[in-house]
């Protein structure tokens, strides 16, 4: 294993890797657990993704997978330390959210479907689930949670494939 400095990932095994605790998970996908307050599909857990993490045992969960969840909680340091504290160590946390500097979120229309607009009406909150955004991040933010709750290794990007409107957090406890 790497010694898992600021900036260096520690090795995880291929084991590891194949269990994945999926929290803002409407619909489910296979060989993950899936957790959502408001799930589309049977399958998923239905519970608050903070709450079902603080139930877990302490480094039970080899690795957190997050999607668009962060930036609909009211206070996000609170996932951010229950997922350090149920990871195993060297635990994964990947989470992609909404990025704050992404300026057509903020246009004065909103046209749905296309992300025009969403940070600047109700509406957008109102069709998705009846689920408000409380936060947005920019990557100082995404990492200054993160090292807070204790997560080392940090890495945050603006990730490309949707025209840089999100952000990836990649971290291990």
């Amino acid at each position: 294993m790497k010694a898992g400095g600021r900036g260096e990932e520690p090795e995880v095994s291929a084991a590891e890797e194949a269990v994945v605790i999926n929290l803002g998970c409407r619909k489910y996908h296979r060989g993950q657990l899936c957790i959502d307050l408001y799930p589309a599909d049977p399958r998923v857990i239905k519970a608050d993704a903070v709450e079902w993490l603080n139930m877990q045992p302490e480094g039970s969960i080899p690795s957190i997978y997050s999607k668009n969840l962060i930036e609909h909680l009211p206070d996000p340091n609170s996932f951010f330390r229950a997922a350090y504290r149920a990871l195993r160590p060297m635990g994964l946390l990947h989470v992609i959210t909404d990025n704050a500097e992404f300026m057509p979120f903020y246009a004065p229309v909103w046209l749905r479907h296309t992300g025009l607009g969403a940070h600047a009406r109700n509406e957008y909150a109102l069709d998705h689930c009846q689920s408000i955004h409380y936060c947005i991040f920019t990557k100082l933010h995404l990492r200054n949670h993160a090292e807070k709750a204790g997560f080392r290794a940090v890495k945050v990007r603006r990730m490309p494939q949707w025209a840089f409107a999100r952000l990836e957090l990649i971290a291990y406890k």
